[in-house]
């Protein structure tokens, strides 16, 4: 392998028993460590460390330009559904009133990610559609 990275700059990697011997990197973005297999994200049929490591700085250069792949882009509106059918399985007292509230929440910020809320952004907007509403 290559010498180390110093600490945070990610790590080039073989994943334990795969026959292949594929090299893979690692580093952390998004609040969580980021695995990719150097192989596919190239579309070679063999790679070197080399290429892992190309591959590795090219990642880390775009997250610091805030152009790092995106991770699963999970909405407001996916994780409401998740909190509605938990209601329902679990039988919750007023559910009616809980799954009215998921609505109004799902109506406001339903399509947003969920991963790039901020409170000053969806509070503005809440304050904009009470104020059209008539809740």
């Amino acid at each position: 392998m290559t010498a180390q990275r110093p600490r945070g700059f990610g790590r080039i990697f073989r994943r334990p028993n795969r026959p292949d011997g594929d090299l893979w990197i690692a580093y952390y973005s998004h609040g969580g460590e980021q695995r990719e297999s150097v192989k596919k994200a190239l579309g070679k049929l063999t790679v070197t460390e080399r290429d892992a490591a190309h591959l590795l700085d090219r990642r880390l250069r775009e997250k610091l330009a805030g152009q790092a792949p995106p991770t699963k882009a999970v909405t407001v509106a996916q994780i409401c559904a998740a909190y509605a059918d938990h209601c329902r399985v679990k039988g919750l007292r007023g559910l009616p009133r809980h799954l009215q509230a998921v609505e109004q929440v799902v109506d406001c910020l339903g399509h947003e990610r969920a991963d790039r809320l901020t409170l000053r952004g969806s509070s503005r907007r809440w304050r904009s559609i009470r104020a059209k509403s008539t809740w």
